[in-house]
C-alpha cells in the first residue's frame, strides 16, 4: 500500500482534518461578526467572543478552546499570527 494512502486512512489524521475544518468554519462565522479581519481565523470549541464588532484581527488568528474575549473597549486589535491560549480570558481594564 502506498504511504500517502495509509496516511489518508489513519483515524488520527482524519480526526485532525475534521477538527481543523470545524475551526475554520467557526472562524468564517466569527469573521462576519468581527469588526475587521484579514486572512484565516481558527476558532476552537467553546470560545466566547463578546462585542465582536470592537475587535480587529490580523492574518492567521487563533482562539483556542474555551477562551473568552470581551471587546468592550473602543477597539481591541490583534496583529498577525496571534494565538489566544486555551481557557485564556481577555477583558478590558474596566470590566
Amino acid at each position: 500500500m502506498d504511504k500517502g494512502k495509509e496516511v489518508l486512512h489513519d483515524p488520527v489524521f482524519q480526526k485532525n482534518i475534521f477538527t481543523i475544518t470545524l475551526k475554520v468554519l467557526r472562524g468564517l462565522f466569527y469573521k462576519l461578526l468581527i469588526g475587521k479581519s484579514k486572512g484565516f481565523m481558527f476558532i476552537g470549541k467553546g470560545v466566547s467572543i463578546r462585542q465582536a464588532r470592537n475587535i480587529e484581527v490580523g492574518r492567521n488568528f487563533k482562539a483556542e478552546d474555551f477562551c473568552e474575549i470581551q471587546g468592550l473597549a473602543r477597539v481591541m486589535k490583534f496583529g498577525d499570527n496571534v494565538t489566544i491560549g486555551r481557557c485564556a480570558m481577555i477583558r478590558p481594564t474596566g470590566y
